[in-house]
């Protein structure tokens, strides 16, 4: 697997990324991507890699990033703004989508814990979006 830091732009803020290629990736090759999208105080660099290695390993580029405010990336620090963070999913789609090696017709988005609920959201006003996955890791028995 291959990491690359990147930056992109939502709402005229920029945002701090990673971009995961698969090894073995030749320059002709196209793959459907992800983009992983973290929790409430997540960050891109706290478990997100871990899951972009195993997706990686089936074949996918995967892109990690950072909300708004949140990590490295530009903006008011550590507030929650659900409208904000799908126009951040979206910006993250779009940068994804433009990369030569990525089908722009197979992307899909990934979220873990409130990132769940703004994946949820995206795929409901984005048509781009192919496929949708929530994680809620802090369910209680």
């Amino acid at each position: 697997m291959v990491k690359k830091p990147i930056s992109f732009y939502s709402e005229g803020y920029k945002l701090d990324g990673d971009l995961f290629l698969p090894d073995g990736l030749g320059t002709d090759d196209t793959r459907s991507g992800i983009v992983l999208c973290h929790g409430y105080t997540g960050v891109k660099d706290l478990y997100l890699p871990d899951n972009a290695r195993v997706l990686c390993d089936a074949g996918y580029i995967v892109l990690t990033f950072d909300y708004k405010g949140w990590g490295k990336s530009d903006g008011a620090r550590d507030r929650l703004a659900p409208y904000s963070r799908v126009s951040d999913v979206q910006s993250a789609i779009t940068f994804l989508g433009a990369q030569d090696q990525v089908d722009a017709g197979q992307i899909g988005i990934y979220g873990t814990s409130y990132g769940g609920a703004t994946v949820t959201w995206t795929a409901a006003v984005d048509q781009r979006v192919r496929c949708v996955v929530t994680y809620p890791p802090h369910w209680r028995e």
